[in-house]
């Protein structure tokens, strides 16, 4: 018995040593190398070039949320980004819509992962939302003012 317990733990020691990981330094709706299409699983992972595309080719079934505050999103947000301050989404949860794919992003991530939370909880679909965390991470071209 003692035998068979070393073999499974000396096998599930050398998978864990031998398996690459799955996701580098990327975000979480479409892989590395994997095109962007309107069946998206938000479980996916999205990276900044991803989402660059998406800005490039928007899709009307997806809508990217900017939830800092006005001055914050005056100053500087990713083009096609909509504006839903953290602090208003309850006020104006209505006109979030719950048929749409959702991409939430601030500057760090906390913000739009309480933002996620807040949607959440009031019905919509967890698999439709993404907080892709902060715009400190964008790389590509801001666009200022509404």
């Amino acid at each position: 018995m003692k035998k068979i317990y070393l073999l499974i733990i000396a096998v599930i020691l050398i998978v864990g040593c031998v398996r690459k990981p799955i996701v580098e330094k990327i975000k979480p709706i479409a892989l590395k190398n994997e095109k962007i299409s309107t069946t998206i699983d938000l479980k996916k992972y999205i990276t900044g070039q991803k989402l660059k595309e998406l800005v490039d080719s928007p899709n009307e079934k997806i809508w990217i949320i900017d939830v800092r505050t006005k001055s914050e999103f005056d100053s500087g947000h990713i083009p096609t980004a909509k504006h839903f301050p953290r602090s208003e989404i309850l006020n104006r949860i209505n006109e979030l819509p719950k048929d749409k794919y959702l991409i939430l992003y601030c500057y760090s991530g906390a913000r739009s992962r309480a933002a996620v939370e807040i949607l959440f909880k009031h019905g919509y679909d967890r698999r439709k939302l993404l907080n892709w965390g902060g715009i400190m991470d964008w790389r590509f071209e801001q666009v200022s003012g509404e």
